[in-house]
C-alpha cells in the first residue's frame, strides 16, 4: 500500500481526537487522507466516498488513537496513484463512520456533544450493513423502529424496553454515518374552534348590553 500512495502533510493525532468529525469533514470536502497506526494503513477517499483497509486496521483503530499511536496524512486527491484505489475495491465510507462511532461510544464521546439531542425525532433513511458493521442485540430492533416511523430518541427506549444508552449509541453511529434525518415537527398554531351556539350567545350578549344601556 505504501508504494502506491504518495503521502503529504503528516499530523500526529492526539488521544482526544474526534476522528468521526475529522473523517466527516474530509468526505464533505471530497478530500483524501490516510491513517497510519502501528505500521498499518487505512486510506480514505472522500472524493468517491470509499475507504481501503488492506491491513484490517479498523477493528482496533479507536484503541490505537486513544493510545496515541496514529498519524493523519493528507493525500493529494489528484495523485495518479490514488486512482489505483478504485471504488470497486473499497468499502462504503458510512461503514467506517458507523464502526468508529459505535466502538468509541461513551457518555463523554457521542453525538450529543455534536449537536444531537435526546428529543430529536429521527427517521432511518436506510439500514446499516449489519453483516459488516458492529452491532448490539437490539440494533436490528432499533433499525426497524426508526425506519418504520420517525421516533424520538427518548421515546424509542420506552417503546422497545431497552436502556436509553443503547439507543444513544445507535443514534450516534447512525448519525455519524449519515443514515438518519431529523424530522422534528414545528408546533402547529392553535386553532380556535367556534362554539356551535356562538351566534346565539353573541346575540344574547348584544341584547343584554342594549337592555343595560336603556335601563
Amino acid at each position: 500500500m505504501a508504494s502506491i500512495v504518495s503521502f503529504m502533510r503528516t499530523q500526529h493525532l492526539a488521544a482526544s481526537e474526534n476522528l468521526v468529525q475529522r473523517i466527516r469533514g474530509l468526505a464533505e470536502s471530497h478530500q483524501c487522507a490516510a491513517l497510519v497506526c502501528a505500521s498499518k494503513r487505512l486510506v480514505i477517499r472522500g472524493d468517491i466516498g470509499r475507504y481501503f483497509d488492506p491491513d484490517n486496521l479498523l477493528p482496533t483503530l479507536h484503541e490505537l488513537v486513544l493510545e496515541g499511536q496514529c498519524d493523519w496524512q493528507r493525500l493529494d486527491a489528484g495523485d495518479s496513484s490514488l486512482k489505483l484505489l478504485s471504488a470497486e475495491s473499497g468499502r462504503n465510507l458510512e461503514d467506517l463512520l458507523w464502526t468508529l462511532a459505535f466502538n468509541s461510544y461513551t457518555e463523554e464521546r457521542n453525538c450529543m456533544h455534536m449537536g444531537c439531542r435526546r428529543d430529536d425525532v429521527v427517521r432511518l433513511q436506510h439500514w446499516p450493513n449489519l453483516t459488516r458493521v458492529p452491532a448490539s442485540r437490539n440494533t436490528f430492533r432499533l433499525a426497524a423502529l426508526f425506519s418504520a416511523r420517525p421516533t424520538s430518541i427518548a421515546l424509542a427506549g420506552k417503546i422497545l424496553g431497552i436502556n436509553e444508552c443503547e439507543v444513544l449509541r445507535f443514534y450516534s453511529a447512525a448519525w455519524s454515518a449519515g443514515l438518519v434525518t431529523r424530522v422534528n415537527r414545528v408546533a402547529e398554531p392553535v386553532k380556535l374552534v367556534q362554539h356551535r351556539n356562538h351566534s346565539l350567545i353573541g346575540a344574547l350578549m348584544k341584547h343584554l348590553r342594549k337592555e343595560s344601556a336603556t335601563a
